[in-house]
């Protein structure tokens, strides 16, 4: 508290009371005497204009005690201080304090600076989740696979195709284990009919949850199937064909472990039930395997279970960014992609 030499322990004088002109010694305070003589201040002073601890008196005039009488005093709140005649009467009333704009600005640059460390790898876990559900479909239609064999006393369910032209003319057909075309299938009626969904009801197993193509490229309604089976699990249902195997126990080279049933087909590619690979030496994708994952897919196997695979050549990815429709794109012959999938299938004929 700044007061003249002299007066009681808040500083205050009586010179500071007998301002008789009624001048305003600082803003804030204006003090008239109502004693003449001198007074001395009260040590209820601070108290009467500065309110209890919390609280503050509200503006306006209002009567200061002092020893020798009372002065009565207008007092206006300048910047939440009290000035009084001689300098500062009281303590100063502080807002709340904020952010600077400095400060602000380095709080959101630490924000930015996060999200773009953790946005990433929260993709990276989307795209993770994604493949392990397209994992578990495609195990679980092959189980559907498996049992329909067994119920058939080792008989696998057709895989027949009807091909009247282009991409809209490749249909499964009524007695397959899936059937229509999943380029124009516009619900999922067609799976419904086939031969393996009694044995799991369920037609979001027939897709890829990454899959957000649509019917016929159209965008507005999303198909129903990204599922194909390998051409070579009874792609013709003639026991005496010998371009496939008919029975589960003809699966011997490769071995169910490494004999692949379903695969996640490419979506500038599907049409039909079946997924096309070519015999070693030729060096031509007939169909294309998705690459939805990172350029990564999902297979099934004989045996059942499922991996997931990843194309690497170089020329496989340039492949999987072709637009529609996406047939029999010749690679080298020191393709890795397709050799992999060569040593999936059966050398024909059987």
């Amino acid at each position: 508290m700044i007061g003249r030499s002299g007066g009681d322990k808040n500083g205050f004088t009586a010179e500071d009371a007998g301002d008789a002109e009624g001048r305003q010694k600082g803003p804030g305070v204006r003090i008239h005497p109502l004693h003449a003589g001198g007074v001395s201040a009260s040590p209820k002073l601070r108290t009467s204009i500065m309110g209890t601890r919390g609280t503050r008196p509200a503006d306006g005039a209002g009567e200061i005690p002092f020893a020798g009488g009372a002065v009565r005093c207008s007092i206006a709140w300048v910047n939440r201080s009290v000035i009084g005649a001689s300098g500062a009467v009281g303590t100063r009333f502080r807002a709340p304090a904020a952010f600077t704009l400095i400060e602000l600005l380095v709080v959101i640059a630490i924000i930015a600076i996060l999200a773009g460390m953790l946005l990433p790898a929260l993709g990276k876990a989307k795209a993770k989740a994604l493949q392990i559900q397209c994992l578990s479909n495609y195990r679980q239609l092959n189980l559907a696979w498996l049992v329909y064999i067994d119920d058939h006393r080792d008989e696998l369910p057709p895989n027949e195709t009807v091909l009247t032209g282009g991409r809209t003319g490749a249909n499964a057909t009524a007695r397959t284990w899936v059937t229509g075309n999943a380029y124009t299938d516009t619900n999922t009626a067609q799976i419904q009919r086939g031969l393996l969904f009694p044995y799991n009801r369920s037609p979001a197993i027939y897709k890829c949850p990454a899959d957000r193509s649509t019917v016929r490229d159209e965008g507005k309604i999303r198909r129903s199937r990204s599922v194909s089976m390998s051409a070579y699990m009874n792609d013709e249902p003639n026991p005496s064909d010998r371009s496939c195997w008919h029975k589960l126990s003809q699966v011997v080279n490769p071995a169910p472990s490494a004999a692949f049933v379903f695969l996640d087909e490419h979506e500038n590619s599907i049409e039909n039930a079946r997924f096309v690979v070519t015999q070693p030496g030729d060096f031509r994708w007939i169909d294309f395997p998705a690459a939805r994952h990172n350029y990564g897919f999902t297979l099934s196997f004989a045996d059942g279970h499922a991996e997931a695979w990843k194309l690497l050549s170089n020329a496989s990815r340039r492949i999987s960014q072709m637009p529609p429709y996406l047939q029999n794109q010749s690679v080298r012959s020191d393709d890795v992609d397709l050799r992999r999938f060569h040593a999936a299938v059966p050398k024909i004929p059987l």
